[in-house]
């Protein structure tokens, strides 16, 4: 039996042929004096259709399917309440992830995630789907993710696998 981490890479392979392979590096915006066109979104947004803040659903409501299905469709993301994760472990993850972010881009480009890959630095693959470059930068995790986390911090990765 296949784990996610294989079965997301053998269909994300199957998928690579359609999409540029060059679009894994993600812009360093401390290193730019104005905005590249290849990130340039020219779409509007209607404002008055959306709503001050981000969806927040309940895992215990009892509409749940469709409360998700709702702030899916409408803003692609949710806070998900009612979970049972405790706020420490949450703002500990949190505080990880600012850690790595704020590292410079040559250090996270140690990690990049290969071309052909699923895991490590760089644009989500999901953003190979976006027919303009993203705004953003990743980090990938699935499984384990020791062998990434490694090549950022080699002396001192347990700080970011166990708390």
């Amino acid at each position: 039996m296949a784990t996610l981490l294989e079965a997301y890479e053998d269909a994300y392979q199957k998928d690579l042929a359609k999409f540029d392979h060059n679009r894994i590096i993600p812009i360093d915006f401390k290193s730019i004096q104005t905005l590249p066109e290849s990130h340039v979104w020219h779409d509007k947004v209607d404002e008055e259709s959306i709503s001050s803040s981000i969806p927040i659903v309940d895992l215990h409501d009892p509409n749940i399917v469709k409360v998700v299905c709702l702030a899916s469709e409408t803003w692609g993301a949710f806070e998900l309440t009612g979970h049972g994760i405790p706020l420490k472990l949450i703002k500990d993850v949190e505080e990880e992830a600012r850690r790595l972010f704020l590292l410079p881009l040559e250090h996270k480009l140690q990690a990049l995630r290969p071309a052909n890959g699923a895991t490590g630095y760089g644009t989500v693959p999901l953003a190979k789907l976006c027919p303009n470059l993203t705004w953003h930068e990743g980090f990938t995790i699935m499984g384990s993710p020791v062998a990434e986390v490694v090549k950022l911090w080699p002396d001192h990765y347990m700080h970011f696998w166990y708390k």
